[in-house]
């Protein structure tokens, strides 16, 4: 995957499903993806050449992993872009040996979101 933030992306997120795979692994209709997108209880990528991705890190047993939403309603409030923010769950708190995405995965959504909250914080303006 390339896009503007460079070739090597693909290497930090990992594979993306296309919205047909996205919709296969989990069940969802378009329509149904398109509402959880909206919903932020799933994260949609668009690349430079307007292709929507879909991280398939945020999946696990075909199911849109739990509290994203909480987390990605958070680190909306401090800056709105979902490239940010996959780069963020990508990435592992202070101290964590796992990723936020692996930490939500693991069901530890509470410190995910108090991370997710204190990084908005450090966003403002």
């Amino acid at each position: 995957m390339t896009d503007e933030l460079g070739p090597r992306l693909g290497e930090v997120i990992g594979p993306c499903y296309t919205a047909d795979a996205m919709c296969r692994e989990t069940g969802m209709s378009p329509a149904g993806l398109d509402a959880a997108v909206r919903e932020l209880r799933v994260l949609r990528l668009v690349s430079s050449d307007s292709v929507d991705l879909y991280p398939a890190f945020q999946v696990r047993d075909h199911t849109p992993l739990p509290h994203l939403d909480a987390v990605l309603s958070l680190l909306r409030e401090g800056i709105d872009s979902p490239w940010a923010w996959v780069l963020w769950l990508a990435g592992q708190a202070p101290g964590n040996p796992l990723s936020r995405i692996e930490q939500l995965a693991a069901g530890e959504a509470e410190d995910v979101i108090a991370d997710a909250g204190r990084t908005v914080w450090s966003w403002a303006p």
